[in-house]
């Protein structure tokens, strides 16, 4: 791969110029070609993806709109040297994931404790618990506490 240094009045370069396509990408400075996709018929999982894609840009839209939520990507994406929006984006693509349940102290009554460890690649701001009989019938239903060391408590 060739490496070139940049006069720093050119130290960073986005879009298109001609057919080549500059942008930043995990800290440096990156060329490539421009795609050409004359003829491409998308197949139905491209479809799908475009869909998601455009869902995680309204997303970040309303999250970038909020201050809040604004300031927390802002420091991330700077820990990250990455676009905000990027972060935003990345964030709403990547659900969070149940890791670990542990029902072993659940006795069946309300207020049982059940721990669950659920992580995010951002953050895991609230876990909503149903409790579901065989006949899909929901027995019980709430938020979770978030206990200290990232544990989501159920009852």
């Amino acid at each position: 791969m060739t490496r070139v240094k940049l006069n720093p009045m050119f130290e960073e370069l986005h879009g298109k110029f001609g057919e080549i396509v500059y942008r930043k990408s995990y800290g440096k400075q990156r060329m490539s070609r421009n795609p050409n996709m004359t003829g491409v018929v998308p197949s139905a999982e491209q479809v799908a993806q475009r869909e998601r894609f455009r869902q995680a840009a309204v997303y970040a839209r309303l999250a970038f709109a909020d201050e809040v939520a604004r300031l927390l990507y802002e420091s991330v994406a700077k820990q990250r040297e990455k676009p905000i929006l990027a972060v935003m984006i990345a964030d709403f693509l990547h659900a969070p994931s149940i890791d670990d349940l542990d029902v072993s102290a659940y006795e069946g009554r309300i207020g049982s404790p059940i721990y669950i460890l659920a992580t995010d690649d951002f953050a895991v701001q609230t876990v909503q618990v149903k409790i579901m009989d065989t006949n899909g019938q929901t027995l019980e239903s709430g938020l979770a506490s978030i206990e200290a060391g990232g544990t989501v408590r159920a009852m």
